[in-house]
């Protein structure tokens, strides 16, 4: 973790040396590297590193609980949210959702429903996550 924090601290002095002129093609490469890598870190990882401003669509308290993914569903009703449970241990998750929630199920990979129980409390989803489970959610807004 250290490593990738002394990575991302590169790349913002790559940055602010961009703004100030002092640019070259080496550094350009360097700078699309730290791009590449920011991008594939989880929501709440970038989030640590203070780079992710705006209100964000779901989020949960719980540190073990990861929001991977999040965007219009395929068919354009609702809004899928994809999270992991990353300690290693079955918890209980609440995902507060930025707007006002309707309506919330599980769903597969090809944002079929699933039967797995999935419930709405006050626009939050809660839902059950087995150890290192990743979750995927339909949730229709008011």
């Amino acid at each position: 973790m250290d490593e990738l924090r002394r990575y991302l601290r590169e790349a913002r002095e790559i940055v602010r040396d961009r703004r100030s002129g002092d640019y070259d093609r080496t550094e350009a490469l360097l700078d699309v590297a730290a791009a590449n890598a920011r991008s594939m870190l989880p929501r709440t990882s970038r989030r640590r590193f203070g780079d992710e401003p705006g209100v964000a669509m779901f989020t949960c308290d719980d540190a073990a609980i990861s929001i991977d993914a999040t965007g219009p569903a395929d068919d354009g009703d609702g809004v899928i949210v994809v999270a992991r449970e990353c300690d290693g241990r079955s918890l209980t998750a609440t995902i507060r959702c930025g707007a006002r929630a309707r309506e919330a199920f599980s769903v597969d990979e090809l944002e079929r429903p699933l039967q797995a129980g999935v419930e709405l409390r006050d626009s939050a989803v809660v839902a059950e996550f087995a150890p290192n489970q990743v979750r995927a959610f339909r949730v229709r807004l008011a």
